[in-house]
């Protein structure tokens, strides 16, 4: 299975993005062999008013699916199952 998203954002309040100031984000979601890899693409572009980027990831798996280890940029990151 494999699926993309690209998140756009822009001020949300002028009509700046029509001279180009919006952000994109590419989104990708792909199982194999029952492994599923989540990848979020740096940001494209800006905007007046961009806060920093932080990123909350919620997976809502099936049950007796459970999560083996989670990596940032090919590294271990800390996790926790709520």
């Amino acid at each position: 299975m494999r699926s993309s998203r690209t998140l756009y954002e822009d001020d949300g309040a002028s009509n700046a993005y029509l001279r180009g100031e919006f952000a994109k984000t590419h989104l990708s979601l792909e199982d194999v062999g029952g492994a599923a890899t989540l990848r979020l693409s740096p940001r494209e572009g800006s905007f007046a008013g961009m806060p920093a980027r932080r990123w909350t990831v919620r997976l809502h798996l099936p049950g007796g699916v459970g999560v083996q280890r989670v990596e940032l940029d090919g590294k271990p990151v800390k996790f926790s199952l709520v």
